[in-house]
């Protein structure tokens, strides 16, 4: 009998900046179980596996939000962070892909946020002349393209300023 090889999967963790985590502690105070609550542990945890559960929990609660009737700077605040995590994860990682799953379901009137987001995110990351971070820049490029629908919006904005850095670090 053939024994197949566990397959050990890194699933990478989630390190935030303490300007961000200031952030997110700020729009924490008098919630109790809200979305900055749980974004705020999940930047704390140093286990990626945790921050994948709670990234998944993230996602469920970006869901049930009603737009209209959440702190529009708190949720703000919130969607900035988690466009920056996805910016910040290895392609293909699972917090990455947790991270889609939590920003593709979001409300409809807080989608053109998250593009925004994602497009002043990518245009940040176009701006890199380090050669040894062209790989990254393009891998992230990739990834918004693929099964990402906010992603792709957001590649509709900046395709000219991605095909010029494309262009510039093949030279």
């Amino acid at each position: 009998m053939v024994q197949k090889k566990k397959k050990d999967i890194h699933v990478g963790r989630i390190v935030l900046d303490e300007r961000e985590l200031a952030r997110l502690r700020c729009t924490t105070t008098g919630e109790e179980n809200g979305l900055a609550i749980l974004l705020l542990e999940c930047a704390e945890l140093t286990d990626g596996i945790q921050q994948l559960q709670l990234l998944k929990k993230i996602g469920m609660l970006l869901r049930k939000l009603d737009g209209d009737s959440v702190n529009n700077s708190q949720i703000d605040i919130c969607l900035e962070i988690l466009v920056r995590i996805y910016w910040d994860q290895e392609s293909r990682s699972p917090l990455k892909r947790a991270t889609v799953s939590a920003l593709s379901g979001i409300p409809e009137n807080l989608k053109e946020k998250v593009i925004s987001c994602l497009v002043n995110c990518l245009r940040k990351e176009l701006l890199t002349v380090d050669k040894s971070h062209v790989r990254k820049v393009i891998d992230s490029i990739a990834a918004c393209m693929e099964n990402f629908s906010l992603g792709e919006k957001c590649m509709q904005y900046v395709y000219l300023e991605v095909l010029q850095f494309l262009h510039t670090t093949s030279e």
